[in-house]
């Protein structure tokens, strides 16, 4: 499953929003970067997409509060959007016939009396109901196909918040958090209180299941299946390919937890670093998220020199960065793009690292709050700059909006160094001032530059 395109009509900030996930070759895998001021609306839309792809009914389960989704003064609010299907791995309860594309809808009404066979959420005095929108045909696919998610035919969705916590999930979070219904997937998103411990538990579940088939095997002394093992040899080749930094490497899984060799320290998961943790435990859910999807134990292919998942997907990630060094954020995108060549990544970041790994026709810009402008996608000129350029390039254009990427003590220090310059022009420096512009030179890392010499001239013409 992959989505085409996702259009908001009176949602939270957006008045009118409209995301065309195509490539210039029409295809939907990759790497697709929100970028946007704080509020522009970034986690909100990656919400929407889990909450039109997954359902109304998954709403009461996931314990989402509509109040204040819906624009001020509007009556409703609507996610509509067009997904791709493959008819091999997204099965339906019925025929789809033909069709390759689907449209899902959502409203949300607001009203003072609860309407029929809807979740209802308070806000003041106010209800706000979800409900599903679209034609008869379509809602019927959908109840039977990607809404209905029953684990092991097809309709990959996993959605990831900004704490990515390995541990510390609350009670109620866990009910959530281990619904195999379509549910878990995405309740780091919806949830603060929820954690990605179940990716650990998979792992040592599968050794698990090894150790007791190995067992079984031994006391019939004749071979047996061993797919527990085969999958855990492949998660720790996966890893091995070039995701850790700082010479890391995987150790293995037993009952105790999940292992990794730092020289000569073996550390559990848990006593990682929060960018190790939180990357991993992404990773690790994100291959559960598959294997409950697909019903594979032959997940991870080794037929090429790179180790990878072959099946498509949605996957949302907010805010890619956390906890990653600037290096390790920019190889995070191409690495998962690589070994996960299939699924289709919609992710959100202030960094202009994790911006630079887009796939052409994947960066979006959010306007800040109160602005009219619309969303948009960046155009070839803009795009090619943030992606191959340098980071102050990214960081200079409309994506980010900076005028400068220097700190304003910089800032300060040019200022005062163009008036001195301005003055040596025109006259001659007393011997204070010769020294102060020295002094200054000397700090600044590029010494006067291009930049400080445009400022001399828009000095000049100033006096």
């Amino acid at each position: 499953m992959y989505i085409e395109r996702l259009t908001l009509r009176d949602i939270k900030g957006f008045g009118e929003a409209e995301f065309d996930f195509r490539r210039p070759d029409g295809s939907l895998a990759g790497w697709n970067v929100l970028a946007g001021r704080n509020g522009s609306g970034k986690s909100t839309v990656l919400k929407t997409i889990a909450m039109v792809l997954r359902g109304p009914q998954y709403a009461p389960k996931m314990e989402i509060d509509f109040g204040g989704w819906v624009r001020q003064r509007a009556k409703s609010g609507g996610i509509d959007a067009i997904i791709h299907f493959d008819p091999h791995g997204d099965q339906f309860q019925k025929s789809p016939g033909d069709r390759r594309r689907l449209e899902l809808g959502l409203e949300l009404d607001v009203f003072f009396q609860a309407h029929a066979d809807s979740f209802v959420a308070m806000d003041s005095d106010v209800h706000t109901a979800l409900v599903a929108s679209g034609s008869k045909t379509a809602l019927e696919l959908a109840r039977k196909g990607p809404w209905l998610a029953i684990p092991g035919t097809g309709w990959m969705l996993a959605g990831y918040g900004p704490f990515r916590r390995l541990r510390g999930e609350s009670r109620d979070a866990h009910k959530v958090m281990s619904d195999t219904s379509g549910v878990g997937s995405v309740a780091t998103l919806f949830r603060e209180d929820a954690s990605l411990i179940d990716g650990s538990i998979w792992a040592q579940d599968l050794w698990t299941r090894h150790q007791l088939r190995e067992a079984q095997r031994s006391k019939r002394k004749r071979p047996g299946t061993l797919a527990g093992a085969d999958l855990l040899s492949g998660v720790g080749r996966l890893i091995e390919h070039g995701l850790l930094p700082d010479g890391i490497r995987w150790a293995g899984v037993d009952d105790e937890g999940v292992w990794f060799q730092q020289g000569s320290f073996r550390l559990r998961l848990e006593q990682l670093s929060d960018g190790f943790r939180s990357t991993l435990a992404l990773l690790l859910d994100l291959l559960r998220q598959l294997q409950l999807t697909y019903g594979s134990t032959q997940l991870i292919e080794h037929g090429s020199e790179v180790p990878h998942v072959p099946h498509p997907g949605v996957v949302l990630i907010d805010e890619a960065e956390t906890h990653l060094h600037p290096g390790w954020q920019q190889r995070l995108g191409p690495w998962l793009v690589q070994h996960f060549p299939n699924l289709q990544f919609i992710v959100t970041t202030h960094s202009p690292f994790i911006c630079q790994s887009a796939s052409e026709g994947g960066l979006f810009k959010l306007e800040p709050p109160g602005s009219e402008e619309p969303v948009r996608k960046l155009d070839d000129d803009e795009f090619w700059r943030v992606v191959n350029g340098s980071a102050d390039d990214a960081l200079l254009t409309s994506l980010f909006g900076l005028e400068q990427s220097h700190s304003q003590h910089s800032e300060r220090l040019r200022d005062e160094l163009a008036r001195l310059g301005v003055k040596q022009l025109r006259t001659r420096l007393t011997k204070k001032e010769q020294a102060r512009l020295h002094e200054i030179e000397r700090q600044l890392p590029t010494g006067p530059g291009p930049e400080i010499e445009k400022l001399l001239r828009v000095r000049q013409k100033e006096d």
